[in-house]
């Protein structure tokens, strides 16, 4: 009776965690869905935001490291860009 019990408790317990960890897996995608149509539409602060919470969700998250990474090699290349038409404007 005891061990059936304690199957029990575990059975819940890793449900709970198996749970849990689906919750999260969806609000890093959630996340970075975001991020990509805030890039798209060029608002490039929000997709920022998003990009950031989503590897708050999960550290290891190589998808949003690269989004990341590439939002900030945008953002370079604009301002470089910007600065080199900057003197062809006067």
């Amino acid at each position: 009776m005891m061990r059936m019990l304690q199957k029990k408790y575990i059975s819940f317990f890793l449900l709970l965690l198996m749970t849990a960890t689906a919750s999260a897996q969806k609000a890093e995608r959630d996340f970075i869905r975001k991020g990509i149509v805030f890039f798209k539409d060029s608002v490039y602060v929000d997709a920022e935001v998003n990009y950031r919470k989503a590897l708050e969700t999960n550290p290891q998250s190589t998808v949003s490291m690269f989004n990341l990474g590439i939002h900030w090699l945008s953002r370079i290349n604009c301002k470089r860009l910007w600065n080199n038409m900057l003197p062809l404007q006067r």
